[in-house]
């Protein structure tokens, strides 16, 4: 039912993104402002790596089907996160567009990150969407997909 209830609002969300347009002055409502505030310490905690919070945002079914096409659990995530070999200097999300459909939210924003990895720096922006679902209040996120930014022409 919960998995239903995702791909209905994931079809329904396209028509109100396409709605919202690029480039627009954006006026948000407060369930989006409140999605905005739930990315932006998500993003945080992989700087301070506040691992705690990167825990409780994160559903236990989590997934991430990453840039490089890898797919990750939550426990790769944190494993990640609190790894020594990881550091963020920049994880900062821009350009929402954002879609609340009762209780499943979707983000779609671009991330810049730059940091270290395994002793290499890395300095990329990704597209992503993520697909968030309220538990108990709070608004916790169930599926992430990144893409490579590109300019299209």
């Amino acid at each position: 039912m919960k998995t239903a209830a995702v791909w209905m609002a994931m079809a329904a969300s396209s028509v109100l993104i396409q709605s919202i347009g690029a480039g627009s002055e954006r006026q948000y409502t407060a369930e989006q402002r409140e999605l905005i505030a739930v990315d932006k310490r998500f993003q945080r905690a992989f700087v301070e790596k506040d691992i705690k919070a990167i825990d409780a945002i994160l559903t236990d079914d989590y997934i991430l089907v990453s840039s490089n096409g890898s797919q990750l659990t939550k426990a790769d995530v944190l494993k990640d996160a609190a790894s020594p070999e990881s550091t963020w200097e920049v994880n900062e999300t821009r350009d929402w567009e954002i879609t609340v459909h009762g209780p499943v939210g979707i983000v779609v924003a671009t991330l810049h990150e730059k940091g270290m990895d395994a002793g290499k720096p890395f300095d990329s922006n990704v597209r992503f969407s993520d697909i968030y679902v309220q538990e108990n209040g709070h608004w916790r996120q169930l599926h992430a997909h990144a893409s490579r930014a590109v300019t299209v022409k």
